[in-house]
């Protein structure tokens, strides 16, 4: 009776081993969400900024042969600018490489409350990640009630990573350019806050809805950019297995840490 005990007991023992490992393996195609997450923030941002750059006066902005604006019309309620790189990579004053354009339809002055961005990125490489479709509206939303610059922006696409894998995401964020608003000419000193929910489609074909619990913090002074801020990524078939991915305490640092379950993971940042 001892023995078929203890045999019975290892038996368990030995199924509960295989039924952890099997959940364990389970879980490795969602394992690369955080740094998906964080790779599509930083590359959008990066593009995003080059907008800001090329909006903030009325004469254009250009720090070397490229980017190449082109402005079809000033007249009018509605806009229309293309910011070029040429066909080539071209590495830009803020150490990243680029091609493509972004095209963008505007309809009021930059710094007008209510002027709306719509805008897609065409053949756009940026940093070996080519996009395919990909389109974003940006609103100016004005001076929020802590006295700062605040946008609304929601945009959708997808892109290719140099292995071949695809990431595609649609959502909506508010970002609020908190320092740096007085000197626009210099990115160094800028800082966003940035709050809102995406959908994503990570590097494994997996499906996510993600909330931005804490505010993430954007500061351009820091290499990796995020310092800040808490997300839930949540897989849309498995909501048992949410990872809460931290950035950090404000500190530039070159990783974040995730927890799924009882397991806490670090991820390098992107920059």
């Amino acid at each position: 009776m001892k023995k078929v005990f203890l045999f019975g007991a290892a038996l368990t023992l030995s199924l509960a081993a295989v039924l952890v490992s099997s959940c364990e393996k389970d879980q490795t195609p969602f394992l690369d969400s955080p740094a998906d997450y964080n790779l599509v923030d930083i590359q959008l941002d990066l593009a995003f900024q080059e907008i800001d750059d090329a909006g903030v006066a009325s004469g254009m902005i250009r720090r070397g042969a490229y980017p190449q604006i082109t402005v079809d019309s000033t007249s009018g309620v509605i806009k229309r600018m293309a910011i070029n790189w040429g066909t080539t990579p071209y590495l830009c004053p803020d150490g990243n490489y680029r091609s493509g354009q972004i095209v963008i339809a505007w309809t009021g002055k930059y710094q007008e409350v209510g002027t709306t961005y719509t805008g897609e990125l065409r053949e756009f490489v940026q940093n070996d990640i080519k996009y395919g479709p990909t389109n974003f509206i940006v609103r100016n939303d004005g001076i929020n009630s802590d006295g700062f610059q605040k946008w609304a922006v929601t945009s959708s696409g997808k892109c290719y990573l140099t292995g071949g894998d695809s990431i595609s995401w649609s959502g909506t964020r508010d970002r609020v350019w908190i320092e740096g608003s007085k000197t626009p000419n210099d990115r160094s000193d800028d800082k966003f806050e940035v709050s809102g929910s995406n959908n994503f489609t990570n590097r494994k074909g997996k499906n996510f809805n993600t909330l931005i619990t804490e505010k993430v913090i954007t500061d351009f002074s820091c290499p990796w950019r995020i310092t800040k801020g808490k997300i839930e990524i949540v897989p849309t078939l498995r909501p048992d297995w949410t990872m809460r991915l931290d950035y950090g305490d404000g500190t530039c640092q070159s990783t974040g840490t995730f927890t799924l379950g009882k397991k806490t993971h670090t991820f390098t940042k992107q920059k």
